[in-house]
């Protein structure tokens, strides 16, 4: 790994984040670690600049897949629809030895992630558990189901843990008959055993009663429903932290504003027009309408030269792009920097409006054939969007890495498992 800077566009990244978007940063991705199959490789982990990192491949194979499973933590496409583990194999042979891959048990990306200390004060309203760590760990696996853990912190609590002060009570005066279900529900419990399900409903039920009928033993009653109920705090966390994880997207540099199915573009333009026309013109609560809000964050990303605004009539949206004195109907009608410009703008203010952090965006140049001019010119320009919001540039373009990137460098070799294994 290559810490380097050069000259063009140095950002003070925190600062630009607070006047662009207002609101403080809630999540940060720090590292990621990808499970590959077939030509796609796995890694280990691999720490993220907070603004640029650069990966170089040696060529294009397994490149494309690298990256776009990196998006899938949180694209701006229903994983369901788009299939991004497709031609991922369920089958491997390893020294003569065929392994059957199982989909649900098999995660393909991880990524750890750095909760605000707002972000940490609104899970501990939860629970104070939550103030233990700030690291959140989140995964996607083959059958393109996704977990989230705290790290270091088991979700559920385990019955040694409780067993000794339950049995205890159990055997105090207190009301037994209405004790006599969780009675027969424990009796065959290992210390083992996690505490969730209806186990935890029994239990909890039970210790809520006891507040009431002995309160000269509170503190210990509140103490262990605080281990018993973890299961369900755990399960209120997560419900919050999907709201707050930034959005990933994958934006290739070849035709960044091609209208196919799978493009970044098609996907960000098919979530602001179905958000837009179902948005009430003004919410019950008073809100700045959604359209508004995008138009007015649109105006404040800095480095976007066209100006672009949404539009809304009789159910119908539309994007209309100026720039110097021109309207432009088709994203696709602008140079390949401009392209990059409004996507990325569009990727910063959809993350910002819906998960109140900025994106990773991850740009991916492979066979690219253009002129010097042109490679300085798009090198300059993913340098500076990276002042605003994480980015990832992967890239077999050589030419490419004699720009002065400011950020951090890796060797695609280098983060490979057998590479990281061989150092």
């Amino acid at each position: 790994m290559i810490k380097f800077s050069g000259d063009l566009c140095h950002q003070d990244t925190s600062q630009i984040q607070i006047t662009l978007s207002g609101v403080e940063q809630v999540m940060k991705i720090s590292r990621f670690k990808l499970r590959g199959l077939g030509e796609t490789p796995e890694s280990g982990w691999v720490d993220l600049d907070p603004g640029l990192t650069l990966i170089h491949f040696q060529n294009s194979t397994g490149s494309n897949s690298f990256l776009r499973a990196i998006e899938t933590i949180n694209p701006p496409y229903e994983c369901l629809t788009v299939q991004p583990f497709a031609d991922f194999p369920k089958i491997i042979n390893q020294n003569g030895f065929v392994r059957i891959i199982s989909p649900r048990k098999r995660t393909i990306i991880l990524s750890i992630l750095d909760a605000s200390p707002k972000l940490v004060h609104q899970l501990a309203q939860i629970s104070p558990l939550f103030y233990e760590t700030d690291k959140i760990e989140i995964g996607r696996r083959l059958d393109l189901s996704r977990w989230l853990n705290f790290i270091e912190m088991p979700s559920s609590s385990r019955w040694s843990e409780v067993s000794a002060d339950i049995s205890s009570l159990l055997k105090g005066d207190f009301r037994p008959e209405k004790a006599a279900g969780i009675n027969n529900y424990i009796e065959n419990l290992l210390p083992s055993h996690r505490i969730k399900g209806p186990l935890q409903q029994s239990l909890s039920l039970w210790l809520n009663q006891l507040i009431i009928q002995v309160p000269q033993k509170t503190e210990l009653l509140q103490t262990l429903l605080l281990k018993v109920n973890r299961a369900d705090h755990f399960s209120t966390a997560r419900a919050l932290l999907d709201k707050r994880i930034p959005l990933f997207v994958k934006i290739d540099t070849v035709s960044p504003g091609s209208t196919g199915s799978s493009s970044a573009l098609s996907h960000l333009r098919d979530i602001y027009e179905k958000r837009i026309t179902s948005s009430p013109p003004l919410s019950r609560r008073g809100n700045q309408p959604f359209i508004e809000q995008v138009n007015h964050e649109l105006s404040s990303v800095h480095f976007l030269q066209p100006e672009i605004q949404f539009y809304s009539a009789q159910d119908s949206t539309r994007l209309v792009i100026n720039h110097e004195g021109h309207t432009y109907p088709n994203v696709t009608m602008l140079s390949t920097v401009l392209q990059l410009q409004i996507i990325s703008a569009l990727a910063i203010v959809l993350s910002r409006i819906d998960y109140k952090s900025d994106p990773l965006l991850i740009f991916h140049i492979a066979d690219q054939t253009t002129s010097s001019k042109d490679e300085r010119l798009l090198a300059s320009q993913i340098n500076t969007i990276a002042g605003c919001c994480q980015c990832i540039l992967g890239t077999d373009n050589n030419n490419l890495l004699r720009q002065g990137f400011d950020g951090i460098k890796y060797e695609a070799e280098e983060i490979t498992a057998a590479g990281m294994c061989a150092r």
